[in-house]
């Protein structure tokens, strides 16, 4: 067993009862102390809450390094669940879980002993995404780069550019946390909560890597992120996302004037490029085209305007045919 500061954890959770006594076990087992646990149910209507309830009382008779402090809420999303975290934490360091994560044994004391060492602000770490029925691994998820600087992990967030975050995957200092987001609050929405709080910290904060797989994260077919949308939902969700993450980077403290701008370019690319083109894979011509008509409406607050523009002449050259 290890030892050192106090490490909290926040995990939301919703109509969670199958994964409960699981996640709880996992908690047991790592071998780091002192732990406090902040587990929000967040509105469930299953047996979420009895379970935790069970699960903290077995785990408060037996240790005495652990905290688990059980929070319940009206059902109002994750990045609201997350808020009533951040209000009652006491760790030194802070790391997320979901309560579906399969963390490994070594998860927060690799992390504390990596931040510790190299004398960063926060420390991130790779896994696996792994079938939720037959745990089989589907593909790896993590920063998987050698150049640190975070300008560079900055922009590469934002552009889905090698770094895939997964739950289980960061751990960073309390007061480092607090300079990022000094409300020590999220927009609460039912997108983007990770990029609310990603996106701060690669910015401001100096990081490490550890390359090792220290979470199997369990990609399920009823989970929010992978719940199967319409068109009309799917085209809301993107920008929601977008949204929220403009939002997010105009509160970043100490950004340049530039840097800001080459973000917010990024960005509307981004999530446009991602509706144009499912527009034209599940719609063909048509859809496709309406989407470009409605952006080259919006021209004058459109970073892209000459991107789409080229997009546009290729469709209606395509559709003409």
């Amino acid at each position: 067993m290890k030892y050192g500061e106090l490490v909290t954890i926040i995990c939301p959770c919703y109509n969670a009862e199958r994964f409960i006594d699981i996640f709880f076990k996992l908690i047991i087992n790592q071998d780091y102390r002192p732990l406090e646990l902040l587990i929000v149910d967040d509105g469930s209507t299953d047996r979420t809450s009895e379970l935790i309830k069970r699960n903290k009382k077995i785990l408060e008779s037996t240790e005495k390094d652990i905290c688990v402090k059980h929070f319940y809420q009206k059902h109002s999303g994750q990045a609201s669940a997350i808020n009533l975290c951040l209000k009652n934490f006491s760790g030194k360091y802070l790391t997320f879980f979901d309560v579906d994560d399969l963390v490994h044994y070594n998860n927060v004391s690799a992390k504390v002993l990596e931040l510790v060492d190299k004398n960063v602000d926060y420390v991130i770490s790779n896994g696996v995404y792994v079938d939720d029925k037959t745990r089989k691994v589907i593909s790896r998820y993590g920063r998987f780069e050698t150049d640190l600087s975070p300008k560079k992990h900055f922009f590469d967030l934002l552009q889905s550019k090698n770094v895939v975050y997964g739950p289980g995957s960061i751990l960073i200092k309390a007061d480092s946390f607090k300079n990022c987001i000094p409300h020590l609050k999220i927009v609460e929405t039912k997108e983007g909560q990770n990029y609310q709080i990603m996106l701060p910290i690669t910015y401001c904060l100096k990081y490490s890597i550890i390359y090792d797989n220290l979470c199997n994260f369990l990609k399920r077919a009823d989970s929010h992120s992978n719940k199967k949308r319409n068109a009309k939902e799917f085209l809301k969700r993107n920008d929601e996302f977008l949204m929220v993450s403009l939002a997010t980077i105009e509160a970043i403290p100490n950004m340049s004037q530039r840097d800001y701008k080459d973000a917010v370019s990024i960005l509307i690319r981004k999530y446009n490029e991602f509706n144009l083109f499912y527009c034209y894979r599940h719609f063909k011509l048509f859809r496709a085209m309406r989407y470009l008509n409605k952006l080259k409406e919006s021209k004058t607050s459109n970073p892209n305007y000459n991107f789409f523009i080229f997009w546009y002449n290729y469709f209606k050259r395509r559709f003409k045919k």
